[in-house]
């Protein structure tokens, strides 16, 4: 269990470290390699509706010297993670509790805007 809570604190100043905002074409040159070039996963449908939905959206990323890697919208409090360890790969979704820790981090770090909000019209 030690070693558990200490590699999520190591992951945790990883995303400290590394958290940065990325926009969505910037986001897909990052991620390409995870595609499924042959035969596209949910993943990949999931990420291109992402990237699409998210075109001129803020978004951050980061990763850890563990081969981590992520990419969410703060706004959306939607996510991608993925990791390659050796010859290991993989990819999914953050959960929800993986995305409030970011949200904490771009918080921390003031990365997070402020809620567009619609212009008030005053009539005089």
């Amino acid at each position: 269990m030690e070693q558990w809570e200490n590699s999520a604190e190591r992951r945790r100043r990883a995303a400290i470290k590394s958290m940065r905002p990325v926009t969505a074409a910037e986001a897909e040159h990052e991620f390409q390699q995870f595609s499924g070039i042959l035969v596209p996963t949910c993943w990949d449908e999931r990420f291109t509706d992402f990237l699409r939905a998210h075109a001129t959206a803020p978004l951050l990323t980061g990763e850890d010297e563990e081969g981590h890697r992520f990419v969410f919208s703060p706004e959306s409090r939607t996510g991608f993670w993925t990791v390659v360890q050796g010859s290991v790969r993989g990819k999914g979704m953050l959960l929800p509790q993986g995305i409030e820790a970011l949200m904490t981090i771009a918080r921390e770090k003031n990365l997070l805007h402020p809620p567009r909000r619609h212009p008030v019209r005053v009539t005089i």
